[in-house]
């Protein structure tokens, strides 16, 4: 006898349609900001540690501004007087941008060409998240960790100053340190992010990017400001970042430009190019992500 096949049976699994909070398109670049600050301090000891020495730069230099208040030092390039406070935090310009190229080499190099490696865009483009919001999350998650000596330093630093102030009068002639560091800081923060981001991004390998920030950073920088000095060329300092930041620092305080440096504006607009050139690195790759099979185009 002739047995029948069984029946089909559906076995039901319980899907349901998801009917939580779901994110709105136009504020997605946030998720890959936290996402890209939170796994940077859980798993970077290159991160952790800089953060660190930045606090207690924070700390050191605020006892020496508490403890000289008041107190005028010649400015180094020009010799003109200028307050402790600006000199403190100006001078701490090599420094800062030392802490901040170790955070760029770690996360900045590495955040986009770690994503190309794995083809992570394939995961992110399969999601309604847009070239732009990828983009605009990245740089605002390694300007988060970068940001913390090159923006939150100066920052804390000229709040310090404000609150020594005794009266009105103090106040009212030294309040306006507080948006120059601001400024100052956002200018080198944008700078080393988007050079950072935008060398990983267009050479989509994390070491070949992380050697070149370094070597551009430590080997090319120092050697266009020795040439700079020796041969009284000032143009040629306008090749390292550290000596750009602080020169264009001397235009937002309204000091004298280093008479090694070139114009404080050249070097402000030098740094105008640089993260120009970073974003455009960084567009470039994840838009050619986007449409390829690599992003899950067409």
């Amino acid at each position: 006898m002739t047995q029948k096949a069984p029946f089909a049976q559906i076995h039901e699994q319980g899907y349901e349609r998801y009917t939580g909070a779901r994110s709105e398109q136009g504020s997605r670049f946030w998720i890959v900001a936290k996402n890209v600050a939170s796994i940077a301090w859980r798993s970077r000891w290159a991160v952790k540690i800089p953060i660190v020495l930045t606090a207690l730069t924070v700390m050191a230099l605020a006892g020496v501004m508490f403890l000289s208040k008041g107190a005028q030092v010649p400015q180094p390039g020009s010799g003109q007087l200028v307050p402790i406070e600006v000199a403190i935090i100006l001078g701490s310009t090599g420094w800062l941008t030392l802490l901040a190229t170790i955070l760029g080499t770690a996360l900045g190099c590495s955040t986009v060409a770690d994503d190309l490696k794995v083809g992570a865009f394939q995961f992110y483009f399969s999601r309604s998240l847009r070239a732009n919001d990828y983009a605009i999350g990245k740089l605002l998650g390694v300007a988060a960790v970068v940001g913390v000596p090159l923006l939150v330093a100066p920052t804390l630093l000229a709040l310090v100053r404000v609150g020594l102030c005794k009266d009105a009068t103090e106040l009212g002639e030294t309040w306006a340190i507080l948006p120059r560091a601001v400024a100052w800081g956002l200018s080198g923060t944008l700078t080393f992010t988007l050079v950072s981001i935008g060398l990983g991004a267009a050479l989509a390998n994390r070491r070949a990017a992380q050697a070149g920030f370094l070597v551009w950073y430590l080997v090319i920088g120092s050697i266009a400001k020795v040439v700079a000095q020796v041969t009284k060329t000032p143009e040629a300092g306008l090749f390292a970042l550290d000596a750009n930041w602080g020169n264009a620092g001397r235009l937002i305080f309204d000091l004298p430009k280093d008479n090694h440096m070139p114009a404080s504006w050249q070097s402000l607009a030098a740094l105008g190019v640089l993260a120009a050139a970073g974003y455009a690195g960084l567009l470039w790759r994840v838009r050619g992500a986007e449409v390829s099979s690599v992003g899950g185009g067409s």
